[in-house]
């Protein structure tokens, strides 16, 4: 609990800003901490993973199988996943800086 309480307290912007602003394009980069595995190091065979998202992680998801920066990052997730389902997320950009997120994601074109 209390790391939440510092880190409310250290972002510039409050809890509606990411580091100071609402605009996706001024995102500080940051990197994950720790380690992670990644398919293109496993020595097992190349497999695509289907993602499924709720709420939030459906729209995030998005932004992860993207090409295009998010925040200074470029994921291309896309490579790693054949198939996005996604459970009560909201693909209609709303006004407001919760929702700057989403207006992003749907500049993407929709794949077929």
């Amino acid at each position: 609990l209390w790391d939440t309480w510092i880190d409310f307290r250290s972002n510039p912007g409050g809890i509606l800003k990411v580091g100071g602003s609402s605009r996706v394009d001024e995102y500080p980069v940051v990197e994950p901490r720790g380690t992670f595995r990644h398919p293109e190091l496993e020595t097992f065979p190349k497999k695509r993973v289907a993602l499924i998202g709720h709420s939030a992680g459906g729209w995030i998801s998005r932004v992860y199988l993207s090409s295009r920066g998010y925040g200074g990052k470029t994921y291309n997730g896309s490579k790693y996943v054949h198939s996005l389902v996604t459970l009560g997320t909201p693909h209609a950009a709303a006004p407001g800086p919760a929702f700057e997120g989403v207006s992003w994601v749907n500049q993407e074109d929709v794949p077929v």
